[in-house]
């Protein structure tokens, strides 16, 4: 009887010990994107924001399990969509253990588009025109 009771704990320590070393689930959430500075660059935008690899839209959550010590790795990117198409991209990467700190963190990613235009010998030249999008964005552990 006793050898049952001593198997039956360390069942119950292996429990345990599994469900505490598990990933905690991280939501990102998309709260929204804005433009917050255009300078003649254009008025037509498609975006697209990632969190390790997962593609996500305005007011999307997307659940991502990363290992201890992982971090999250946020990938925004916006394109005008015209016959030139200008193209900004900007990657933060975030350390799970400084959300775990906090109730939520507030991310900010800021991505700036330089605009392109073609030379009449083909040539790729910078404008000097540009605009600015921010994407905000929350992160909690649940």
């Amino acid at each position: 009887m006793k050898y049952y009771q001593g198997l039956g704990f360390c069942f119950l320590l292996l429990f345990i010990a599994f469900f505490s070393v598990q990933a905690q689930n991280t939501l990102i959430t998309l709260d929204s994107s804005e433009v917050v500075y255009n300078h003649g660059v254009g008025s037509s935008w498609s975006f697209s924001v990632s969190v390790n690899g997962r593609e996500f839209f305005n007011a999307d959550t997307v659940r991502v399990t990363p290992k201890k010590n992982q971090v999250l790795n946020i990938v925004a990117s916006v394109a005008e969509d015209d016959s030139f198409i200008d193209i900004g991209s900007k990657e933060k990467t975030i350390k799970i253990n400084h959300i775990e700190k906090q109730d939520s963190l507030q991310i900010v990613v800021p991505v700036t588009i330089m605009e392109n235009k073609y030379h009449k010998y083909k040539e790729k030249v910078l404008t000097g025109k540009m605009a600015r999008w921010k994407f905000y964005l929350t992160a909690y552990e649940m």
